[in-house]
């Protein structure tokens, strides 16, 4: 057995009896003398190094660029650009249905633009042909379409960007390049925010969902047409009911009499006004009456702005203008183009001669005694129209267009100076709009010219009277 350490015999007492024992104690640290040495660690020697190395780097160097250079600095932005485009499939199309193939890219299109500096970033022109050749590169024959759509407006293509994090721009709701001034926009938030990519998706509107938003319009305009042709009967139906109530009693008899008859027919009548082109033309008919100055019996439409142009509602006429109801650009104040106008032939003098005989007729038909004096009254078709001196600034003062000069201005630029002009179902509301017109400023524009030419009726009347 190993002997004790704390009792192992002195070696080093010369002075002692070597024949006793001697015995050495040792004596061990305390342990909080240990603890106090846990608590207090001397510093580590590296945390110093770091420190010097933290003050080596943040001392200046010569090679550092200065703030004018780094201006200067050409910063290239990487635009990933995808597109969707719609083509029609003649072999499959039908002539009822329609098939469109969607076009993209088998992977997204990388381009390089310049953001800055400003005299070498890139252009809107030099971005257009970029990006056209390099969707022509990647799907062939696409390039031409998206030259078509910038050109003509014909099919509508949009053009989105977008810059990551960026309020304004961001992929949810994604930044429309509709001009030069929207594409300056988003190269000054490139190079405003430092970005070095940015995303580019052209899409074109998907042709059935046009087709579709078509054909609800034009449901929900037949369907308004057929309730108002419904109210305009009741409403014809019931004040002649009246005025044959308040006739003589006799009328009164008959009328009763006939009331069996009339409700035995109600159901027929039910059933017609299911056809809408029955109940176009009673809307028609309701809205032009006869006019004893162009015919006696038959209904007939009056152009608004020549009185001595019009049209006799013939049942033919009638059913082609009923059937053409539901046609943009054509309403029941509104004829399809294909309605021919005629022109009512100038008054003759009236003779003074006894050998006149009474009753002698004009060539509009009737009585010279009777029409001719209104008929003197109709302008030709030579002279001066109403309307035709007004320009197009107090056209749009009658609107009360905001910013009325810088869209008359822009009018006028275009050489739209009449305000007939925009009745014409020739012209092109998505042309308007790309002219930098807003939606409530193209339909304002084509949706008042009745009521400005109402307006100028009541201003000559009462100049007249």
């Amino acid at each position: 057995m190993d002997p004790d350490p704390s009792t192992e015999p002195s070696q080093f007492d010369s002075s002692a009896d070597p024949s006793l024992p001697t015995y050495k104690q040792v004596i061990t640290d305390h342990p909080s003398a240990k603890k106090a040495v846990k608590k207090n660690p001397r510093a580590a020697p590296k945390s110093k190094s770091k420190r010097t190395k933290k003050k080596k780097n943040k001392s200046p160097s010569p090679d550092i660029i200065s703030g004018d250079d780094e201006d200067n600095a050409v910063k290239k932005v990487m635009i990933t650009t995808t597109f969707k485009l719609f083509v029609l499939d003649v072999d499959r199309s039908k002539k009822a249905k329609k098939v469109w193939l969607l076009i993209s890219p088998p992977n997204p299109i990388e381009i390089e633009i310049t953001a800055s500096p400003k005299d070498e970033a890139t252009t809107h022109e030099q971005f257009i042909s970029l990006v056209t050749s390099k969707c022509e590169n990647a799907v062939a024959n696409t390039g031409a379409i998206l030259s078509d759509g910038l050109s003509s407006g014909s099919p509508v293509i949009n053009w989105f960007v977008s810059i990551a994090r960026l309020e304004g721009f961001k992929k949810g709701k994604p930044f429309l390049l509709a001009n030069e001034m929207a594409f300056n926009t988003w190269i000054e938030a490139l190079s405003d925010n430092d970005a070095d990519e940015s995303t580019l998706s052209i899409e074109m509107t998907n042709p059935n969902r046009v087709a579709k938003l078509q054909h609800d319009a034009e449901v929900l305009a037949k369907d308004a047409v057929r309730k108002e042709a419904k109210r305009l009967i009741t409403v014809a139906r019931e004040a002649k009911r009246a005025q044959a109530a308040g006739s003589e009693g006799g009328k009164r008899k008959r009328l009763d009499e006939d009331s069996d008859e009339d409700d035995e027919d109600s159901d027929d009548e039910v059933d017609n006004d299911k056809d809408a082109v029955k109940l176009f033309m009673r809307q028609l008919y309701a809205t032009h009456s006869a006019n004893a100055l162009y015919d006696r019996h038959i209904p007939v439409y009056i152009h608004p702005t020549n009185r001595s142009q019009y049209f006799l509602l013939s049942n033919g006429t009638c059913q082609k203008w009923a059937r053409a109801l539901v046609r943009e650009g054509v309403s029941i104040h509104s004829p399809p183009k294909e309605l021919k106008y005629e022109t009512l032939p100038p008054a003759k003098p009236i003779p003074t001669g006894r050998n006149q005989p009474a009753g002698t007729s004009t060539p509009a038909g009737c009585a010279h005694h009777a029409c001719a004096g209104h008929a003197s009254q109709l302008p030709s078709s030579d002279g001066a129209q109403p309307g035709n001196d007004i320009g197009i600034r107090d056209y749009i003062k009658f609107i009360g267009l905001r910013q009325a000069d810088e869209v008359a201005d822009l009018l006028i630029r275009n050489d739209l100076q009449n305000f007939k002009i925009f009745r014409s179902r020739n012209l092109d509301r998505s042309a308007l709009r790309s002219l930098g017109l807003t939606l409530g400023v193209v339909t304002q524009l084509c949706d008042y010219v009745t009521k400005f030419e109402r307006h100028l009726a009541k201003q000559d009347l009462l100049v007249s009277n």
